[in-house]
């Protein structure tokens, strides 16, 4: 994959579901991606997603999530900043990423996150779901991997 500069990298928004975080044995690969991306579609089974905008930009991950607590509505906003992102990993209609951010509640460091987007919603707005998988690999793969070399 050719090094993309700052330049090239436009600003993208999706509409997404968080399937949720995994610790990561490890920090680059489809071996520590894809079981999590496993456990992560179990668990979204029985517990329904958070629904969030995810931004991607040369400077890194964006996750905007709007939430109504006591009546109000509130917008909760996390960066992942590009460094922190070690790999991404796409299968089907889910991206995972594996991310190196230290969480104070569990002591572990690396975390696999994984976005998915409901393919029959997707089609009502788009057309044909397949149109989600090659921009996927187009935008946000490139975007994740190049992002991370700099």
């Amino acid at each position: 994959m050719a090094l993309r500069l700052k330049k090239d990298i436009k600003k993208a928004s999706y509409y997404v579901w968080f399937l949720g975080a995994q610790e990561s044995r490890g920090l680059r690969g489809e071996e520590f991606a894809l079981p999590a991306i496993r456990l992560l579609e179990e668990r979204a089974r029985d517990l329904e997603p958070f629904k969030v905008t995810l931004q991607v930009s040369h400077k890194g991950l964006k996750i905007i999530q709007n939430v109504t607590a006591k009546g109000k509505q509130q917008t909760i906003k996390h960066f992942i900043p590009h460094g922190s992102i070690t790999s991404a990993v796409v299968q089907g209609d889910v991206v995972a990423c594996v991310l190196l951010l230290y969480n104070p509640i569990t002591g572990c460091p690396v975390h696999v996150h994984a976005y998915s987007i409901y393919r029959s919603y997707f089609a009502m707005y788009c057309g044909d779901p397949s149109h989600w998988e090659m921009g996927m690999e187009m935008t946000i793969l490139p975007c994740i991997t190049t992002c991370q070399s700099k």
